[in-house]
């Protein structure tokens, strides 16, 4: 995930009005490959505000690998409602 932030696969050209959700494509894309990686859990199951507050972290502050790891292994005992 971190690396998808960094290498930016996703490039949009600015053609007219660009929204929040342009700014942080490759931030969505990466949370996306992230939860893939977990299995059974999709960006349906996390809510609006907490996948644009995921995003917004990944795009503006600087994130390391071990938080991200500790990120998404809560993310996916939460959503299955196990202890961590």
């Amino acid at each position: 995930m971190k690396w998808i932030t960094k290498i930016r696969p996703i490039q949009l050209e600015r053609d007219g009005v660009v929204t929040k959700a342009h700014l942080l494509a490759n931030e969505f894309f990466a949370i996306a490959a992230g939860l893939e990686l977990l299995g059974d859990i999709k960006p349906g199951d996390i809510s609006n505000d907490l996948l644009n507050r995921f995003a917004y972290n990944l795009h503006y502050r600087p994130i390391n690998a071990e938080t991200l790891t500790d990120t998404m292994m809560l993310l996916d005992k939460a959503l299955k409602k196990e202890q961590p």
